[in-house]
């Protein structure tokens, strides 16, 4: 896919923003936005977080500039059936803010709908920290 986006990038519009669809990976959202890709439209963050897979606040290179960026946990590991931590202690959002790795644990296990939706929160929060730190990285031409 890299490949393809980069043979491609020199007849991308400059004067209008290239629309990626279906790409929804950290690793690959860094490299392709390098080729020229403005926006994408996937629904792994989500997709993830109806399964249990919250993202955590990691870093990024973007050039010599380094930045957030997430790894993965699965809540529903009985690792953090007593982890009493936040779920991403590096987190800002609400859901990092009020709740902890046990609690999320419990209501996945329960299978309560709340559990779907502070994931998707947390995700969401993050890939919108993805993207901060993507803009500021191209603001300072360092992608």
């Amino acid at each position: 896919m890299r490949d393809q986006v980069r043979w491609v990038s020199d007849y991308l519009p400059s004067d209008r923003p290239v629309h990626l669809l279906g790409v929804g990976q950290i690793d690959d959202i860094i490299d392709l936005v390098k080729y020229g890709v403005d926006t994408f439209d996937c629904v792994e963050p989500t997709r993830l977080a109806r399964m249990g897979t919250i993202y955590q606040i990691g870093k990024a290179r973007y050039g010599a500039q380094v930045s957030s960026f997430s790894v993965q946990i699965e809540i529903t590991k009985s690792l953090y059936k007593n982890n009493f931590e936040k779920v991403d202690v590096d987190c800002e959002c609400y859901v990092c803010q009020n709740f902890t790795k046990s609690y999320l644990h419990h209501l996945f296990k329960q299978r309560e709908i709340l559990s779907y939706t502070l994931a998707t929160f947390h995700n969401l929060w993050v890939m919108e920290k993805l993207f901060e730190g993507i803009r500021k990285a191209i603001g300072k031409d360092l992608i």
